[in-house]
C-alpha cells in the first residue's frame, strides 16, 4: 500500500484528480488530493507557490502521512519542489507527472509564448482579483487537442480561475537541488503504474463520451 498527495496544476482544483484517486484506491493505495490556495471560487487569490509549499505540508503533517509520494502535476510540480523542502523526511518520493521544475529565480510566466505571456497579462490586469481563466479555444488547441470534443469540454468545465501571483511568482529554493531524494526522481517523469491508470481513466472517459 503506497500513500499518494496528488497536487494538481493551474487553473485546476483538488476534484482534478477524482478519477485518478478512485483507481489508486481500488488497487488499495491511499490517495490525498488537496487544493491549493487560491484555487477555486470566491477565494482569496493573493497567494503564491510559497503559501502553497505551506498548504501541502500542513496538511502532510497533519494528517501524519509518512513515506508519501508527491506528485505534481502542471503548476503543481513547482508546489511539491516547494513543498519537499518542508516535509523532506515524509516523502519517498517525487513524481512530475508534466509538471514545471524551476530553477531558482524562474517563473511559469517566463517560460511561457511571448502571445501567451500577453494574454495572461491583459486578463490579470482586467480581473477584479487578479486571477486569469483560460478560454476554450486556447484550452482546446493547445492543452487538451488530442481529446474528443465532448471530453474537452468536460475538462474545461472542471477549471478554476488561476491566481496570476503564482504564474509570476519566482521560484526560490533553499534545499531542493541538494536533498537526497534522487535525481532522476525531480525530472518530468511518470511512474509506469500511474501512467496505466491515467491511460485506462482517459480511455473510460473517451469511452462514455
Amino acid at each position: 500500500m503506497t500513500v499518494f498527495v496528488l497536487v494538481h496544476g493551474n487553473f485546476h482544483d483538488g476534484s482534478a484528480w477524482n478519477g485518478v484517486s478512485r483507481c489508486l484506491e481500488q488497487l488499495g493505495h491511499v490517495a490525498h488530493a488537496p487544493t491549493l490556495p487560491g484555487h477555486g471560487r470566491d477565494v482569496p487569490t493573493n497567494v503564491g507557490y510559497r503559501d502553497a509549499a505551506e498548504s501541502v505540508a500542513g496538511y502532510v503533517v497533519q494528517r501524519d502521512l509518512r513515506d508519501i509520494v508527491l506528485v505534481g502535476h502542471s503548476g503543481g510540480g513547482v508546489a511539491i519542489s516547494h513543498t519537499v523542502e518542508i516535509i523532506a523526511d515524509r516523502v519517498q518520493r517525487l513524481v512530475y507527472l508534466s509538471g514545471w521544475v524551476l530553477q531558482d529565480g524562474e517563473s511559469i510566466l517566463e517560460m511561457l509564448p511571448a502571445h501567451y505571456r500577453e494574454l495572461f497579462d491583459g486578463m490579470a490586469a482586467q480581473s477584479p482579483d487578479d486571477t486569469v481563466e483560460v478560454p476554450f479555444d486556447v484550452w482546446r488547441s493547445n492543452f487538451i487537442n488530442d481529446a474528443h470534443e465532448a471530453v474537452a469540454k468536460s475538462a474545461f468545465e472542471q477549471l478554476v480561475p488561476q491566481p496570476y501571483s503564482y504564474l509570476v511568482e519566482q521560484a526560490k529554493f533553499t534545499t531542493f537541488h541538494s536533498l537526497t531524494v534522487p535525481t532522476r526522481q525531480r525530472r518530468l517523469r511518470l511512474e509506469a503504474a500511474l501512467l496505466s491508470l491515467l491511460d485506462s481513466r482517459v480511455r473510460g472517459n473517451d469511452g462514455g463520451a
